[in-house]
């Protein structure tokens, strides 16, 4: 199928032809170095590419030999990483308002504390989380 003057020869004549042109020595090597590359590049899967460019750019993020420029892009890199979303302004909202929650939260129990350490009548302080939602 190859050569198209294949059409016009016998298939048996064809075959035959083809089978001494990869006896050749240096044919053989030749589809050697194509078997080998397709199977390296099928051992490389998302999953394992994902998971060297994470190692790669972390171990430059944390070499301190590295230069600042390709440490803090090493860390841009990191920040821009899915399970990370440090720039993704919806993950920060939802974050920050969490951390305000829980700063309000304990603010007003250390306040209860102090009132009950100082054996006065305590005042009820209602530590509800109120809602951000409309």
């Amino acid at each position: 199928m190859a050569y198209p003057t294949s059409r016009d020869r016998p298939r048996a004549q064809v075959l035959a032809d083809a089978s001494k042109v990869k006896s050749n020595p240096k044919v053989q090597e030749r589809i050697q170095e194509y078997i080998s590359k397709a199977e390296r590049y099928a051992s490389y899967n998302p999953a394992k590419l994902r998971m060297i460019a994470i190692e790669t750019i972390m171990s430059i993020a944390q070499n301190e030999k590295s230069r600042d420029g390709d440490r803090l892009k090493a860390a841009e890199l990191l920040g821009k990483m899915s399970q990370v979303n440090l720039f993704t302004e919806g993950s920060n909202t939802d974050s920050i308002q969490k951390l305000s929650s829980a700063i309000d939260l304990e603010a007003k129990l250390r306040a209860l504390a102090a009132l009950s350490n100082k054996g006065s009548s305590a005042e009820v302080i209602d530590i509800t989380p109120q809602s951000t939602e409309p």
